[in-house]
């Protein structure tokens, strides 16, 4: 399993590297978030991920098809459990990322439900 805690390398805290940032700013590939290679990822990886979700939004919004805000809001409340996993290995914890992480999806699971609770009332009971 690739993200398993054995599979991380061990940096003990407080150690640099001779230009001065912290060892345990690089990642198991090899690379740091701010080196040309990790910013790329950092700044794909984000911008993909922002971007795909506010066009899932804006699908649901379009088709008033539900499973798009549902899906939206799981990468949304994916963010903030990976916020505190993050804190686990030393990252700063921010709590009112989380928090806005967790209202962002509630709302989304809130507008989906609307969806499916007006597309039942519309379809004929047979």
């Amino acid at each position: 399993m690739l993200c398993h805690p054995s599979n991380l390398p061990v940096i003990p805290r407080g150690r640099d590297t001779p230009d001065g940032r912290s060892k345990r700013l690089r990642g198991w590939a090899g690379y740091g978030p701010f080196d040309r290679m990790g910013l790329s990822a950092q700044m794909g990886d984000v911008g993909g991920f922002f971007m795909g979700g506010a066009l899932m939004v804006v699908f649901g919004v379009v088709t008033l098809n539900e499973i798009w805000l549902q899906a939206a809001g799981l990468l949304i409340v994916m963010v903030a459990i990976y916020l505190i996993i993050a804190a686990a290995y030393g990252a700063d914890l921010v709590v009112e990322t989380i928090l806005v992480e967790i209202l962002i999806t509630a709302i989304m699971l809130f507008a989906s439900s609307r969806l499916q609770s007006a597309e039942s009332l519309e379809q004929p009971r047979v």
